[in-house]
């Protein structure tokens, strides 16, 4: 089946040294279009490859939605339509964590902190939800982001831990 996307969107991807030949030739089949643009980053340091792929889409792109897909993520062909059809300015789309059982990278709010301070505020479900629902957290491993939560989000969001969290990845 042909599958031609009039919306064009910029592919955001941050990559380090290698390319899994497993995700290029699955990224072959999501449906690549010539009148995309593309913003690739070739750091080892996650947050710094995100802020950059961030701001160059701002800066750069004339589309209006930012497609970030991380080089070790492996979506289905249909998963760029299956998230505009969410009809939501951000939307992500869950994948599995690599290790610890292989579960979805989906977060649920744990609560405030301990009075010491100690214990995460997000834990990770052990089940992905049913349909589009609206969850605490996501990881930034697959995601579908229109500009104007872009430019709200200003210049620089990633950081690395997180201001007022004991714990936090990058995304």
């Amino acid at each position: 089946a042909i599958r031609i996307r009039t919306e064009p969107v910029c592919w955001g991807i941050p990559m380090d040294e290698l390319l899994f030949s497993r995700w290029f030739s699955n990224f072959l089949d999501l449906g690549f279009q010539q009148w995309a643009d593309n913003v690739i980053n070739l750091t080892t340091y996650i947050y710094t490859a995100r802020n950059y792929i961030h701001n160059a889409f701002l800066d750069g792109s004339k589309c209006n939605w930012l497609v970030g897909l991380d080089s070790d993520v492996l979506p289905p062909p249909t998963f760029l339509e299956s998230l505009f059809a969410a009809g939501k300015k951000f939307v992500s789309g869950w994948y599995k964590q690599k290790g610890a059982g292989m579960r979805p990278v989906v977060y649920a709010w744990k609560g405030d902190l301990t009075v010491d301070g100690v214990g995460k505020r997000y834990v990770i479900r052990p089940e992905p939800g049913k349909g589009v629902e609206k969850v605490s957290a996501v990881g930034l491993g697959c995601y579908l982001m229109h500009r104007e939560v872009a430019e709200a989000l200003g210049r620089n969001p990633y950081k690395m831990p997180f201001e007022g969290l004991d714990y936090t990845g990058e995304d």
